[in-house]
């Protein structure tokens, strides 16, 4: 049987040139792809971050502390 693999959710971002080709160098350098590159950068901000359990409340409460 295969190993049933993690869901992963794409993002779209816009970025102005000079960024996006500074963004393509620094890749080149490193010898990682954008996606593995602000993957990484993404992984690393969000590492501490605790998620609350999945209920019903915690996502009203979620919802509500977004509009605060």
């Amino acid at each position: 049987m295969r190993k049933a693999k993690p869901k992963e959710r794409k993002i779209h971002v816009a970025l102005p040139d000079d960024v996006h080709q500074k963004l393509r160098v620094k890749c080149a350098l490193e010898d990682v792809t954008i996606q593995e590159y602000v993957a990484r950068l993404i992984k690393a901000d969000v590492e501490d971050l605790e998620l609350p359990e999945k209920t019903s409340a915690n996502k009203v409460g979620i919802e509500q502390a977004k509009h605060e």
